[in-house]
């Protein structure tokens, strides 16, 4: 979704209160549980754009441990400033003045227009952890034959600990396997 900024650019202190109800962008790479809901507030001060807010959405994200989906309700919060020179008036055919000007700036802002789904993809791409856990209490998969450990035990050996590559510092400070500590 784009949003005319263009007059909010030529009255300075001016805001605008845009309540965020959208689908989630495209290409974000999650597929999404719900739409993308929020409040922003843009602000156009002498030589800078404001904006502040929140958005949040519903997204399948995979387990690193289990590599199960799941729903991860991902909240960003949005505080951008641009300054008045990042996004002025570009059209399609004109090439920027400044190479400061980098690719984001330019999907963000359009012939006085704000680009909402790339302002949006960008801040819920960073809303998802990186290494996504379902929780805690997840056991993973068996790394010799993959089963899901939180949906059943398989019949692989278990590892001791003297295989594993950390068992020698184990045995040069005493602790044992189970945790204790032999001094």
């Amino acid at each position: 979704m784009r949003l005319d900024i263009s007059e909010l650019l030529r009255v300075p202190t001016e805001a605008i209160h845009y309540h965020v109800d959208q689908p989630c962008p495209a290409d974000l790479g999650y597929e999404a549980r719900s739409a993308v809901s929020g409040e922003l507030q843009l602000q156009s001060t002498s030589n800078l754009l404001v904006i502040r807010g929140h958005i949040c959405a519903d997204l399948v994200v995979e387990c690193v441990r289990c590599l199960e989906p799941t729903v991860y309700s991902a909240r960003a919060d949005i505080e951008e400033e641009f300054r008045h020179s990042d996004y002025r008036v570009v059209s399609e055919g004109d090439q920027p003045e400044s190479q400061e000007l980098d690719d984001n700036l330019l999907a963000i802002f359009r012939e006085g227009e704000l680009d909402l789904d790339e302002l949006i993809r960008q801040h819920l791409l960073l809303a998802v952890p990186p290494y996504f856990v379902c929780s805690e209490e997840c056991h993973g998969l068996c790394p010799h034959c993959g089963q899901n450990l939180n949906m059943g035990t398989c019949n692989c050996p278990q590892e001791e600990a003297t295989q594993s590559p950390f068992a020698a510092l184990a045995h040069r400070y005493g602790v044992m396997p189970n945790g204790n500590h032999g001094l």
